[in-house]
């Protein structure tokens, strides 16, 4: 399943959790809880988002979240970052989500930088995904 908002898209992949067993059919397991949606905005920004440092004149410098190298937030190209997940009753499963990022100049590390459609761009990229699975 799939889905794409502004420059984000995003693809879940080897998703057991909307299979049922009963049924050849597609659909949602039932959640005790509803922080689904922002377990995954947080796991997706976990894995994927440059360290925002603020100087004491107020200015936004961003780092490399692997060695904290400042980054050039002006050289963004698009780029496939690729995770598993897990949630407290879902199986693992695949993240692929393709996003502007910049190159960290001394490791090597794709850095996505904060903007102000980020946030909103992946959950609607994410909305989106989950409502293109059929029979939902």
């Amino acid at each position: 399943m799939s889905g794409q908002s502004g420059k984000v898209r995003l693809r879940l992949l080897n998703t057991p959790f909307l299979h049922s067993s009963s049924r050849n059919s597609t659909k949602f397991i039932e959640l005790t809880n509803d922080d689904f949606h922002v377990f995954m905005l947080s796991a997706i920004d976990e894995n994927i988002r440059a360290k925002e440092k603020t100087s004491f004149l107020l200015k936004k410098t961003y780092q490399c979240r692997q060695c904290q190298t400042k980054l050039e937030t002006q050289r963004e190209q698009q780029h496939l970052f690729e995770f598993n997940l897990s949630h407290v009753e879902v199986p693992v499963f695949q993240v692929q989500i393709e996003i502007p990022a910049v190159v960290c100049p001394a490791c090597g590390v794709h850095n996505v930088i904060e903007t102000p459609t980020l946030a909103s761009d992946i959950i609607e990229a994410q909305t989106e995904a989950f409502l293109s699975v059929p029979n939902l």
